[in-house]
This record gives C-alpha cells, structure tokens and sequence, in this order.
C-alpha cells in the first residue's frame, strides 16, 4: 500500500504503485542493469516491477508504453532517457489500467 493510505482493489494497480514508489527518489534508481539485488536498494522500472508478486501483465502494460513513445519497450526508455520519462511512463501506465477499469465497470452495467 502506498504511503498516502491508498487502498487497491485491483492487483495491477498496486504491483505498478508498488514498483514506481520503488524508485521514486532518483537515487533508487539505475540503469544498464535491472538492479542492485544484493542490497535491494536500486532498480531500473523492469526491476522494480520484478520485485512484486506475479508482475507479468504490469511488465506488459509498461512495455506497452514504451511503444508508444517509439521505444522497443521499457528496458529501452528506461536505459535510454532519464528518470523524469521513467516516472511519466508508469504514471500513463496507471492511467490506462485506471480507465480500463472504469470502461469494464461500465460494460458491466
């Protein structure tokens, strides 16, 4: 759970949450590397994600962005840009999982 109290009822949204709060401050993350392992303390946005329980389709949905911004996937934008783009690109993750929600809920109707 995040540090603002928020309560998750879809798992997706918590393992993306869980993963960008990881690297938040810059200084936890890296790149050219999935992370520092032994001392669990930096992450690039692959590694953060693999630190959460059965993370595949949030590895999916972040790869998915990365597409569209013309990169080959996450690994590619993360080693590729800077940690600003890094943070925005889990952001728009979490948005598109947030409104895929909503239009489930919606056709549920």
């Amino acid at each position: 759970m995040p540090l603002d109290g928020t309560l998750y009822e879809d798992e997706i949204l918590r393992i993306l949450s869980a993963a960008q709060e990881r690297i938040r401050d810059p200084k936890n993350w890296c790149q050219g590397t999935f992370g520092d392992w032994a001392n669990r303390t930096q992450f690039c946005a692959y590694g953060a994600l693999l630190n959460e329980p059965n993370p595949t389709a949030a590895l999916v949905l972040i790869d998915t962005v990365a597409q569209e911004q013309g990169y080959g996937g996450s690994i590619s934008l993360n080693d590729r840009t800077d940690h600003p783009t890094v943070m925005a690109m889990f952001q728009r993750a979490i948005e598109m999982r947030s409104q895929e929600i909503s239009e489930n809920a919606l056709a549920a109707r």
